[in-house]
């Protein structure tokens, strides 16, 4: 056995020697240059093209085997420019001697210089590298037989090796493999694609690799620049990391991994210029087996500089502790995400599957408390702040929300918004982005918007007349503020509002808006086919409570609104306190109405919507008072005419108190119509019947009032079974000055006659009583000659 293993390696040294001997005598038997045109000759019955070399090829033996390859071109395809497909200025390339004859390869340091690939496609969507992949018999087998495919984001299934070849892995190859490193300089890359009109080169590319080995980690550096024609822009890209490969599990780590790139967009189309610099950091693991990536300790830093931009530059920094990518999962995964720009920070998670097919992804967003004052003013913004009244306001914001979707859907469950003291939390959904159907439910706990409204400018209120003159004429009314507003329009999103698909409620804790004070409120909205309804619409004010139910349909280019309002028990005089600053009148009012009107066509015209208001009403105002005038004065004054004596001086507030007045109207074309209004007071019965032009904004109203005593009061007899001359009042003109007019002389001239009539029955009875007594007394004479005749008689 031994003499065997001697023999062998004998003859083994023998071999050895015999290649080494070849080797160092082949540069001085062979010329390589001799070979250039059979090389160029074996690539054209390749590949079907020309290949050029212009350059000169040298060889070196010892202790490096190497060759150094001058210029060398391939033209390009047929059919494509007069541009080279591919250039090389030089190649250089060593491998150590000895170390090869033991079986391990040890390269020297490779460089490759001017290294130029012009990648075209022409409008057919031809490219032009296309035939040499089909030439090379890409996706096929050497039998002929197509190599099997596996889907995007599936790994490919594993070869068995069988267990005799399973020492002659890649790996142990590749162990004995060692480079001293690889520099690629001055490389470029010309991308025209003329299917697309998309043009891009890759210029001054260098690639620094330092030493290569399994067994330690590979410096790798790369620089280039980047030109794009369409759209107009440039960058120069750099990468720096240390690379450690792991062939066995297909496994590839970047640790550290850093790139820089520095950007610009020049001024075209009206728009500004934009250049700034990102700068990324993090490690980076490539399972390619699993197809799994993963960055870790990610950092990116931005910076960017454009008028187009608050402030003229943006500073945003970026961080996550881990971001996964499994493509065998189709998956997508942050951990913790954290983003800073314009002095705001907003913490992030995400987690998207399906991701290459049907995306689905889990979310959540908290954007930490900032003010918004603040940040307005840092972005150079403040004018665009609202004057609010309230300069308070708008200092403290969060958001948080929680965001489940996919490529058709979004939920936002929980949202939580926070502005200064208000908070808003509950739930939106959104199906079918193309139609989108929204789904909503949101508590809100208080705000205050008349904090957020400008200030009420200060105007001289209009004085309203107690006067009781005679009605001017006409045409010396004042215009109303709505005859002024006639040819005023707003204009309505009608194909927008027809689109709606909306069924949600939001409720409010408290609200304050206009000065009005509004607790417990239930807004619903449902918007469906072009009809939009709010209901259930509630709310508690002013000690009573209010329902609706308001439909408006934009089905047709003129949009239809009805109203169907009832206001419950609520206090009138503290909310038109509040509302206009005057509680005109006081007492718990109950009104209930049922309106229609049309809007106008295309948007709202406010003199349309009058004209054609139409509907009913009808309305109950309990133990209260009216102010801007006194009924007991206008008593007053009556009596002193009729005592002929002068009117009492009117030291008493411009009230009356009531203990209810009810009624009822009609609505016809914006003329409300009410006759039968009906008031109990202390003093007097009221009745009352007349129009309000809503589209004029007149009053032609009249009052008969019936006085009273004082020991009948409110619970005497009503204002048919009183038998009293009334008393007429006009209320006529303008809602903003209407004229009083007391018809006193109606009331003197009815107390007249019922005198005349007095004294002309007194007269009749006196006549009466005068021809009676008359009567008997001759009737008594009479009987009397009777008496005497009869005597006479009896006599004979």
């Amino acid at each position: 056995m031994k003499r065997f293993l001697t023999l062998g390696l004998k003859v083994i040294l023998t071999l050895i020697l015999v290649m080494a001997l070849v080797l160092i005598s082949l540069p001085f038997l062979i010329d390589p240059n001799d070979y250039r045109d059979t090389i160029s000759e074996q690539v054209k019955a390749q590949t079907g093209r020309t290949l050029y070399i212009p350059g000169e090829i040298k060889l070196s033996i010892f202790p490096w085997l190497g060759a150094r390859l001058g210029k060398v071109e391939l033209e390009n395809a047929p059919g494509f420019s007069d541009k080279r497909f591919a250039r090389m200025n030089e190649v250089d390339v060593h491998v150590q001697l000895l170390p090869l004859l033991r079986g391990d390869i040890k390269i020297g340091h490779l460089t490759l210089r001017g290294l130029r690939l012009n990648l075209q496609r022409n409008k057919d969507g031809l490219g032009n590298w296309e035939d040499l992949l089909a030439n090379t018999g890409k996706g096929t087998t050497s039998s002929g037989k197509p190599v099997p495919t596996t889907k995007p984001g599936t790994a490919a299934p594993a070869a068995k090796t069988p267990p005799a070849t399973a020492e002659a892995s890649p790996t142990a190859a590749l162990a004995a493999l060692s480079i001293e490193g690889i520099s690629i300089l001055n490389a470029s890359l010309h991308w025209d694609d003329q299917q697309a009109q998309q043009n891009y080169q890759i210029e001054k590319l260098d690639m620094e690799i330092g030493r290569v080995s399994l067994k330690e980690a590979i410096p790798l550096e790369i620089g280039f620049n980047f030109n794009s024609q369409k759209p107009v822009a440039s960058a120069r890209i750099g990468l720096k990391t240390r690379l450690r490969l792991d062939p066995d599990k297909q496994f590839l780590t970047l640790n550290p991994f850093t790139s820089s790139i520095d950007y610009m967009l020049p001024k075209s189309a009206g728009l500004a210029s934009i250049k700034g610099t990102i700068t990324l950091s993090s490690q980076l693991l490539l399972d390619l087996k699993k197809q799994r990536y993963t960055l870790k300790q990610l950092t990116i830093q931005n910076k960017t500089a454009s008028s187009l931009l608050p402030t003229g530059r943006l500073d945003a920094h970026i961080e996550s502790k881990k971001v996964r990518l499994d493509l065998n999962k189709q998956s997508l995964k942050t951990d913790f995400l954290l983003i800073k720009a314009y002095g705001l920070e907003i913490q992030s998670r995400l987690n998207i599957q399906q991701l290459l097919d049907r995306p689905r992804y889990l979310a959540s967003v908290d954007l930490t408390e900032f003010n918004p004052r603040q940040l307005m003013k840092t972005l150079e913004m403040e004018s665009l702040l609202p004057a609010a009244t309230d300069k308070k306001v708008l200092t403290r914001a969060r958001l948080g929300l929680r965001i489940i979707g996919a490529t058709d859907n979004l939920l936002l469950k929980p949202l939580i918004l926070q502005l200064d003291d208000s908070n808003l939390q509950g739930y939106v959904s959104v199906n079918n982005f193309s139609q989108p159907a929204v789904r909503y439910k949101l508590v809100l706990n208080e705000i205050n918007l008349d904090r957020y409204l400008p200030p009420q400018t200060k105007t001289t209120a209009p004085v309203t007349s107690g006067a009781r003159s005679p009605l001017p004429a006409r045409a010396q009314l004042p215009a109303s503020s709505a005859t002024a507003a006639a040819d005023n329009v707003i204009a309505l999103p009608l194909k927008l509002l027809r689109s709606l698909n909306i069924n949600g409620q939001l409720g409010i804790g408290k609200l304050t808006v206009a000065n009005l004070r509004l607790s417990k409120i239930t807004l619903g909205t449902v918007a469906r086919v072009g009809q939009i309804r709010l209901k259930p619409l509630s709310a508690k004010l002013y000690q009573g409570s209010y329902n609706g139910d308001i439909r408006l349909d934009v089905r047709r280019n003129t949009p239809l609104v009805n109203l169907n309002e009832n206001l419950q028990n609520v206090a009138i005089g503290p909310l038109l306190k509040d509302l206009i600053g005057d509680d005109k009148i006081r007492g718990k009012a109950s009104i209930r109405a049922k309106l229609n009107s049309r809007l106008g066509k295309g948007g709202l015209d406010i003199m349309a919507a009058k004209r054609s208001l139409n509907g009913n009403l009808n309305f109950t105002f309990e133990n209260g008072a009216l102010k801007g005038f006194n009924l007991a004065q206008y008593e007053r004054e009556l009596r002193a005419k009729l005592k002929k004596q002068p009117a009492p001086k009117n030291n008493a507030p411009l009230e009356t108190d009531f203990a209810r007045i009810s009624g009822s109207a009609k609505i016809t074309n914006g003329i409300l119509d009410n006759r039968n209004l009906r008031a109990t007071l202390p003093h007097a019965r009221v009745k009352g019947q007349g129009k309000v032009n809503l589209v004029s904004e007149q009053l032609d109203y009249r009052l008969d009032v019936k006085f009273t005593s004082a020991a009948t009061g409110q619970g005497g007899k009503t204002w048919e079974q009183m038998n009293k001359v009334p008393l007429p009042i006009y209320i006529k003109g303008p809602f903003t000055q209407p004229q009083i007019e007391v018809d006193y002389q109606s009331v003197l001239k009815a107390l007249a006659k019922q005198e005349l009539k007095k004294q002309e029955q007194k007269l009749k009875q006196k006549a009466k009583a005068k021809l009676e007594q008359k009567l008997e007394k001759e009737e008594q004479k009479i009987k009397q000659k009777a008496k005497d005749a009869l005597k006479k008689l009896l006599r004979f």
